[in-house]
């Protein structure tokens, strides 16, 4: 079923962190909340949550819209990196 040991379940965060770039920066403060980081690294905290659960295919409603150029370059190197392995639709208006 689903149930998995605590072990296995930090290993499914830290991997799905490393894959979002995001493991590095927030790995001394993974038991606060997400509202204190930067939009860009919130950004890439929701695509790591998004990766953690092993989809065929990743939906994105406007990745970038509220983020500055520094961060949208992050965002947009993240999801061609993320091409290589999932689906992913990304809606603009």
């Amino acid at each position: 079923g689903l149930a998995r040991s605590k072990a296995e379940l930090d290993g499914i965060v830290e991997s799905s962190l490393k894959k979002a770039g995001l493991f590095n920066e927030v790995k001394d403060r993974l038991l606060e909340s997400g509202t204190g980081l930067s939009g860009g690294q919130q950004q890439r905290l929701c695509i790591a949550r998004a990766i953690a659960v092993s989809p065929e295919v990743i939906l994105m409603d406007e990745p970038c819209s509220a983020l500055d150029p520094i961060a949208t370059a992050r965002v947009e190197e993240l999801i061609d990196e993320l091409r290589q392995n999932y689906t992913i639709v990304i809606v603009t208006h």
